[in-house]
Order: structure tokens, then C-alpha cells, then sequence
């Protein structure tokens, strides 16, 4: 967007809304990540990441998933080992061009 007042014009400003993560927990370690996008996100990275030694490691990547008319995409991931710290990313990288990647809340295996 660019804003005109006479003959001035301001520099270019871009917008990005963050993408809308819900995650939905199941029983034998099993959880559900539905994200909400204004643009198609079929086949864009998903990364699950555990914290270990005071940092974040990815554990398992996925690829999303059409699974509405409103670009609603949808994966699972299976952890059995409990007591992990968890939590899901989608990257920059996955977000681009139209939203900014975004980290869910860490989550207990």
C-alpha cells in the first residue's frame, strides 16, 4: 500500500496477517494442526520441534494439506514418548509471501 497527500507519496508499506494454528490434542499421542490461511497453503511445511538442552529441535516435518474451500489445511503428528516439550512452527519460509510464519504454544506429550 501507498499513501498520496498532494504531491507526495509514501514509501511502500506491506501487510501480513499471521496465520490462524488451532491444535487439537488426541488420545496415544496423536495431535491435529489445522491452519487457516488467505492464500493457498497445499504443500507448504509444517515443522513439529521438541525442546531439548534449552533449545528447539525439529522432530518431524509434514506438508499440508487442502482440506476445505477456504484453504483450510490440515496434518497429523504421532509422538509416543511422553513428558516431551512440544510445539508446532510454520516457518517463514512455508508463511511467504502473504503471512507471517507463526509458533504455537509449547504443549506437554
Amino acid at each position: 500500500y501507498r499513501a498520496k497527500w498532494g504531491a507526495h507519496l509514501s514509501a511502500p508499506v506491506s501487510l501480513r496477517v499471521p496465520l490462524r494454528l488451532t491444535l487439537t490434542h488426541y488420545r496415544r499421542g496423536r495431535h491435529r494442526v489445522w491452519v487457516a490461511a488467505d492464500a493457498n497453503m497445499n504443500g507448504r511445511t509444517v515443522e513439529l520441534q521438541r525442546l531439548a538442552s534449552g533449545r528447539w529441535v525439529r522432530l518431524r516435518r509434514a506438508r499440508l494439506e487442502a482440506a476445505g474451500a477456504l484453504y483450510y489445511s490440515g496434518v497429523w503428528f504421532t509422538v509416543r514418548k511422553k513428558g516431551l516439550t512440544l510445539r508446532v512452527v510454520i516457518p517463514a519460509a512455508s508463511a511467504a509471501p502473504c503471512h507471517d510464519p507463526v509458533v504455537s504454544a509449547a504443549f506437554k506429550s
